[in-house]
């Protein structure tokens, strides 16, 4: 009896020590539920499994996972429409506030965007409810567009693709007693922006190659300028980045004090950092507002870990975010 005992308790630890890694893994990322409503045409995608299984029992079809999110990043924000029945989500702050002031309801960060898996967006302008399609699945995002729905790009990124179903199935309404095992992050390329959705390269220019680079490629690169170069994001150093807008820092335009940017160094680490201030200087950088230079601010090494991101807004005016670690 007491060997048998032994053995059942070696059994019982042997799982445990598998299992308790793979509830550590899945506690960085979230499985996203695609649903289907067969009679409005919609797709809508939640990471809650009782809303899942509420809509079930309401008659939509279950389609398998969308996609799996990072459990924290760039928000997506969720919005509803009652007119038209119909939900949207975006990472674009002015997108949504747009839409809520035309009498769309804010329904709170449906998820988050972070990895490297683009996730695209695809809009059918015939269509009342339904009317964008979100999947990471590049093959039907073509196959929508063919058929006359509008490519509108990457809406945001994931860290994985999902687990779609080969036909549409229907769970049980009773949740299960623990989540699957999230899908293994895809990791982040080295020397690389993650802002707003948007995967931005960069190069170590420094003040004498900076300008050349961003003009060699203005929607798809950015270069370091001012500062510490090479970014390191742990020598306690500021790193000063330049871009194009219109281009590829097209999200700096937008970005508001709190809100995140991850930064890779050489070998793929990431960073996080958040913008602290913003300001609009001159082609002298200086402050519009205050009438102080912020060159040294915005060029120097000093100030501690940081980093400073520098954009067009027009042919005199440039948008400044100074971030720090977030």
């Amino acid at each position: 009896m007491k060997k048998k005992l032994l053995r059942t308790l070696s059994i019982i630890l042997f799982i445990a020590a598998i299992i308790l890694p793979i509830h550590a893994q899945a506690a960085n990322s979230v499985d996203m539920y695609r649903m289907y409503n067969p009679n409005s045409g919609e797709h809508f995608y939640t990471s809650k499994a009782s809303e899942r299984d509420s809509l079930v029992s309401s008659g939509w079809k279950y389609e398998g996972t969308g996609w799996s999110a990072p459990a924290s990043g760039n928000a997506v924000y969720r919005l509803y429409d009652a007119n038209s029945g119909d939900h949207f989500y975006t990472v674009n702050a002015d997108e949504k506030n747009a839409l809520t002031a035309g009498g769309w309801s804010y329904e709170g960060i449906g998820w988050y965007s972070g990895g490297s898996v683009p996730v695209y967006r695809a809009y059918n302008p015939n269509a009342k409810a339904g009317s964008h399609n979100y999947t990471t699945n590049k093959g039907e995002n073509n196959a929508l567009v063919a058929n006359g729905w509008k490519d509108e790009g990457i809406a945001w990124y994931a860290l994985g693709q999902g687990k779609a179903l080969s036909a549409p199935a229907t769970p049980s309404t009773t949740p299960p007693t623990s989540p699957p095992p999230a899908s293994k992050p895809s990791g982040y390329a080295p020397e690389t922006i993650y802002v707003s959705g948007k995967v931005i390269p960069f190069k170590e220019g420094g003040m004498a190659n900076g300008q050349a680079i961003i003009d060699s490629d203005p929607d798809g690169i950015a270069s370091t300028w001012g500062g510490k170069t090479p970014f390191s994001g742990t020598d306690g150093l500021n790193t000063h980045f330049i871009g194009h807008h219109w281009g590829a820092f097209d999200p700096f335009i937008n970005l508001q004090v709190g809100q995140t940017v991850t930064i890779t160094d050489s070998s793929g680490k990431p960073f996080v950092y958040a913008v602290k201030t913003v300001a609009v200087v001159d082609t002298r950088a200086v402050d519009t507002t205050t009438g102080r230079s912020l060159y040294g601010e915005i060029t120097s090494t000093g100030g501690g870990e940081r980093v400073v991101f520098q954009t067009c807004m027009s042919e005199t005016l440039r948008r400044i975010l100074f971030c720090q670690p977030a």
